[in-house]
C-alpha cells in the first residue's frame, strides 16, 4: 500500500513560498503538482 502524500504551501516568507508536507487531516491539503502551480501563479502575479 502506498502513502498517498499530501502537501500544503508555507506562506511564512512570502517572498520564498515551500511545499511542506501537509498534517493528517488538512483541509487545504493538495497534490505536489498543484502546490507547485500555486506557487508558480503566485509568482506570475508579481
Amino acid at each position: 500500500m502506498t502513502v498517498d502524500r499530501r502537501y500544503d504551501v508555507d506562506w511564512t516568507d512570502e517572498n520564498n513560498p515551500r511545499i511542506v508536507i501537509a498534517q493528517p487531516g488538512d483541509q487545504h491539503a493538495m497534490t505536489l503538482a498543484e502546490a507547485q502551480a500555486i506557487i508558480n501563479e503566485a509568482r506570475d502575479e508579481d
